[in-house]
């Protein structure tokens, strides 16, 4: 999910009013192989990795929980 959030003040133990996605950056992780016989979720070399940064989500998926909707 890369949902906006409330972040939570814990000097003042209050939420702010104000909803936004409290990371700078996301990475989305792709299973890329497709071989199920020779998968192997621990083989790093199978995965392809996305680093996106957050003004990127904001500019094209507004108010999306998910930006794969």
């Amino acid at each position: 999910s890369v949902a906006k959030s409330q972040a939570w003040d814990p000097s003042t133990n209050k939420f702010s009013p104000e909803k936004r996605r409290q990371a700078d950056v996301y990475v989305f992780c792709l299973l890329k192989h497709q071989d199920m016989s020779t998968v192997n979720s621990l083989d790093m070399s199978q995965w392809e990795f996305y680093i996106v940064p957050t003004a990127t989500l904001n500019e094209r998926c507004g108010d999306l929980k998910t930006p794969f909707a």
